[in-house]
């Protein structure tokens, strides 16, 4: 229809829709082409950001290891100090079983050196020097055949309990596994080594193969009545009035004041009065 002043077109009676500008739609695109151009320099520059934390943390891990490897280090060296200012370490020192490290090597004179060693070597009777050298023996013998290599020292606590359970299965005595480890104990002792024998596993140990010993002590103990045997059997079995007074009385003496043999005699004509104290 027409308008009647006018003379244009009426518009279409019905549902009105609301213009869309063109400028609108064109801005959408271009935001969105904008967004898929920067997507691949947005995932570089995170992927940047994710390389880069990893390389500090590993710095940092590695740096920490750094600083654990110098206190351990330092710790080493603090211990070290501290046990030779101890006393625990004879500089310079050899002993029957190794050598100590020297600490000052050029202000020990060589006397004191050897006067330290004789004093050493006194402490110990030459019978149990010996043993101790055999227990040592035994012990290196026992790494060869186990381990094959030789013994180190300091020992661990499992080689030493192996080596009590090595020496049952051999068919050792209880007294014979009690003096090898007494040698192992007193050659970490000399050296300022910690000791592997004292633990308490080890101490049961010993107290295992004391109780399934085979062979039971059948020693009888010295009472009255066998002090009184052994006085009359000197009328047979020793010659000369003074000989059997004088083995009456240490028999006596030794019953009634509870002493060992070694209390009341030497050794040899030799070691003079040294045992009798």
């Amino acid at each position: 229809m027409m308008n009647e002043t006018t003379g244009s077109k009426r518009p279409a009676r019905g549902r009105r829709t609301r213009p869309v500008p063109a400028a609108a739609g064109s801005a959408e695109q271009a935001a969105q082409q904008e967004s898929e151009a920067l997507q691949p320099h947005l995932v570089a520059a995170v992927t940047e950001q994710v390389l880069k934390a990893i390389r500090e943390q590993s710095a940092e891990d590695h740096s920490g290891e750094k600083r654990g490897r110098e206190r351990q280090h330092n710790s080493r060296r603090k211990k070290q100090r501290k046990q030779s200012s101890s006393g625990r370490q004879i500089p310079g020192l050899g002993t029957t079983y190794g050598s100590i490290p020297r600490q000052h090597t050029s202000e020990v004179p060589s006397c004191l050196e050897d006067t330290a060693s004789e004093l050493l070597q006194a402490a110990v009777s030459v019978n149990t020097h010996s043993s101790y050298k055999t227990a040592l023996a035994v012990y290196d013998k026992y790494c060869r055949q186990t381990f094959s290599s030789c013994s180190k020292f300091p020992s661990q606590v499992t080689d030493v309990i192996y080596f009590v359970a090595w020496l049952h299965h051999k068919g050792r005595t209880y007294n014979t596994i009690n003096t090898y480890l007494a040698g192992i104990s007193y050659h970490h002792k000399i050296q300022g080594l910690a000791d592997p024998t004292k633990f308490i596993v080890v101490k049961k140990l010993i107290k295992g193969a004391q109780h399934l010993s085979s062979t039971p002590d059948i020693r009888l103990p010295i009472t009255p009545k066998i002090l009184f045997q052994l006085i009359n059997a000197l009328n047979v079995t020793v010659c000369g009035k003074f000989n059997k007074r004088l083995l009456a009385a240490k028999f006596t003496l030794s019953f009634f004041a509870f002493l060992r043999v070694g209390e009341i005699t030497a050794k040899s004509t030799r070691s003079g009065h040294r045992n009798l104290n």
